[in-house]
C-alpha cells in the first residue's frame, strides 16, 4: 500500500515553519536524499532538502523525535507513484510527464508524504497496510501540510 496524496493544480511555491534559535531543527543525517542521475538534472536539490528538513523540524518539536533516518528517493527505477511506501519505508517522488520535477515542485506535497514516514516511526501500529487506516493517515498529513504552509491551495506545482 503506497500512502498518497490528493492535490491541485497550481503554481510551485516555497514555506517554511516559523521557529526561534531554541528549536529542534532537523540535521543533516535525519534524512537521505537519493535522486536518480537522469533526474538530478531537472528537480531542485536544495528545496527538497529544505523541505524535507522543515517536516522533520516540525514534527520533532511538536510531535516525537525521529527514530531513524527518512529515506526520500527522487525517480526510483520500481515507482509507480508518489507516496510513501511503508513495506520499504521510502518516501518515493516518480518521474512522470504529469508532475513537475517529479513531484518535487511543491513542498505541500513533500511535507505530506515526509509526515507519513515520520508517522510510521512514532505509530508503526498505524502502518500495518490497512486500509482502515489511511483516511487518518491523509487527513493528518494534509493537516501537518497546512500548519507549515498555511494557505488556500494544498499541492501547488505538483501537476
Amino acid at each position: 500500500m503506497l500512502m498518497g496524496c490528493a492535490v491541485e493544480a497550481s503554481s510551485a511555491e516555497s514555506s517554511s515553519a516559523e521557529s526561534s534559535s531554541a528549536d529542534v531543527v532537523a540535521a543533516p543525517q535525519d534524512f537521505t536524499l537519493s535522486i536518480t542521475p537522469a533526474i538530478a538534472p531537472s528537480v531542485d536539490e536544495a528545496f527538497i532538502r529544505r523541505s524535507v528538513s522543515e517536516a522533520i523540524t516540525l514534527y520533532a518539536r511538536e510531535v516525537a523525535p525521529l527514530t531513524a533516518p527518512i529515506d526520500v528517493v527522487v525517480d526510483a527505477p520500481d515507482c509507480l507513484r508518489t507516496g510513501y511506501d511503508p513495506p520499504s519505508r521510502k518516501v518515493r517522488f516518480c518521474n512522470n510527464t504529469d508532475t513537475p520535477r517529479a513531484g518535487t515542485a511543491s513542498a505541500d506535497v513533500i511535507h505530506h508524504e515526509v509526515f507519513h514516514a515520520l508517522l510510521c516511526q512514532t505509530k508503526p501500529a498505524w502502518c500495518d497496510g490497512s486500509q482502515d487506516k489511511v483516511p487518518l493517515h491523509e487527513g493528518l498529513a494534509d493537516y501537518f501540510s497546512y500548519v507549515l504552509a498555511p494557505d488556500d491551495a494544498f499541492g501547488e506545482g505538483f501537476y
